[in-house]
């Protein structure tokens, strides 16, 4: 087995760069709440390698569950979670109101929308009221919201709604809404695009639910949310041969952040493949493909469309020189460290716009690279059926005794964040996590991006991170 785990110089110079923003800058003292980026982390370069926290600790490769563990965590999961599904066995027809209120979960903005542009492509109408009260209906009223609330399609629910089964056929995006307008609260602002759900990667399983108007949404289910994808980004195929791609072992995972390959076409763009992403292999390869030798490659089935329109197996070619592993990657702390400090540095996107990361999506492709699936959001995570330490329910000396025997890799969660422990150098404990916004030096710093910190940097709310931590876990079977 193949795995390539490091992004070697680049990942050292990249941790370079980070670290010496931070701990190579001078400290500028401000008022508390200003921002400032001249401040100390007090974090060394070279923790930003899994060595670093790794070497010289016993027990951190040691599987912590196998294969048909973590198929059991999963459907523990599904049972446990609202919004995690087992794909396999989900129904084969929904109620209209089961349906109806799925449609229902996301609830279109209020205010002024904003384009890509910075346009304005919804103005909301100005409230008025006559003499007695009444509210007086606008002139002129733009459609825009309720044009795209009626392409939800809502009235063509019937009593029993089949569903049907497809793959994505290209990287895309999840919408919360059947359009593909990005849209935005402000003018200048435009990071958080209102209608995005989440990324979509190549080679995913989706249940379809549900169909647009115009016919060129579809409303689909994914393990851990739901969504609109437009109808080109999907092949459809029959359950049994959906279940099979699922269910095949034979896999490569991606374990980089991403890797970028060379079309077999000069005249196609270079396609990217994001952590976690897993695509079967070809159980027969032949010794050529495309014009190249498959000597030092995994060929692995890509789902597309035949020029009728149905399903067909493509091959890629995969340098084993990738960030790749063939099959998922062993449960061990060691592994996850090693993963997780493959983001590091990554900026932080509302939702992951444009395929960055956010502080739900940094923890999901860490673990789907082991065949874990993570709810959707980290406040979700906290409803997981797992054996955990409840830190809010330890003395100040409990808590000490957890942070001196814990192992590197272990999760923490807060309220509505997570955290992977890292460890302790010179009486100052270490986390990698996505990082917004906290106070350095009595300044507001804002970071977006996935950093190592001390655990006592103060939050915007005066608590530090370690004194929010309430729950620490490793994933396992509930007893």
């Amino acid at each position: 087995m193949q795995k390539k785990w490091m992004r070697g110089s680049a990942l050292a110079l990249a941790g370079m760069m980070i670290c010496t923003a931070f701990a190579g800058c001078s400290k500028e003292k401000k008022e508390p709440g200003s921002e400032t980026t001249a401040v100390s982390l007090q974090v060394d370069p070279a923790m930003y390698s899994a060595d670093y926290w790794t070497s010289g600790k016993k027990g951190l490769d040691k599987v912590l569950l196998s294969a048909a563990d973590i198929t059991q965590v999963n459907m523990q999961t599904s049972n446990m979670v609202d919004g995690v599904v087992d794909l396999v066995t989900y129904p084969s027809e929904l109620g209209s109101f089961t349906l109806s209120g799925y449609l229902k979960e996301n609830v279109l903005p209020e205010g002024n929308l904003y384009g890509a542009d910075g346009g304005m492509i919804y103005e909301a109408p100005a409230v008025t009221y006559d003499e007695e009260g009444n509210e007086i209906p606008p002139e002129n009223a733009s459609t825009y919201l309720a044009d795209i609330q009626t392409n939800m399609n809502q009235d063509a629910i019937a009593a029993t709604n089949q569903v049907s089964y497809a793959l994505t056929l290209h990287n895309t995006t999840l919408r919360r809404f059947p359009s593909a307008d990005r849209v935005f609260a402000s003018p200048e602002d435009r990071t958080d695009d209102l209608f995005l759900q989440a990324p979509l990667y190549l080679g995913e399983p989706v249940v379809v639910l549900h169909t647009s108007l115009d016919q060129t949404w579809y409303y689909v289910q994914l393990r851990n949310t739901r969504g609109w994808v437009y109808w080109s980004d999907l092949v459809f195929l029959e359950k049994s041969a959906w279940v099979s791609y699922i269910e095949t072992p034979d896999v490569v995972v991606v374990t980089d952040a991403s890797i970028t390959l060379t079309p077999t076409d000069p005249a196609d763009d270079p396609l990217t493949l994001y952590m976690g992403t897993a695509l079967p292999l070809e159980t027969e390869v032949p010794a050529e493909l495309y014009g190249q030798s498959t000597e030092g490659c995994y060929v692995a089935k890509v789902p597309a469309k035949d020029r009728f329109g149905n399903l067909e197996y493509r091959p890629m070619l995969i340098p084993m020189s990738q960030g790749v592993s063939h099959g998922y990657v062993p449960y061990t702390f060691e592994n996850v460290l090693k993963l997780a400090m493959q983001l590091a540095g990554e900026k932080l996107s509302p939702r992951g716009l444009s395929y960055g990361w956010d502080d739900n999506s940094f923890f999901t492709a860490v673990y789907r690279c082991f065949g874990l699936h993570l709810p959707f959001t980290v406040e979700e995570h906290l409803r997981m059926a797992c054996n955990d330490a409840l830190l809010s329910d330890m003395t100040a000396r409990e808590r000490e005794n957890y942070f001196n025997k814990v192992s590197p890799g272990t999760l923490l969660y807060s309220d509505n964040e997570g955290f992977l422990y890292l460890g302790e150098v010179d009486g100052v404990r270490y986390i990698l996590h996505p990082a917004k916004t906290f106070i350095v030096d009595e300044a507001r710093y804002s970071a977006n991006s996935i950093l190592i910190t001390p655990t006592d940097l103060i939050r915007e709310d005066g608590i530090s991170f370690e004194n929010a931590m309430k729950l620490g876990r490793v994933f396992g079977l509930a007893k």
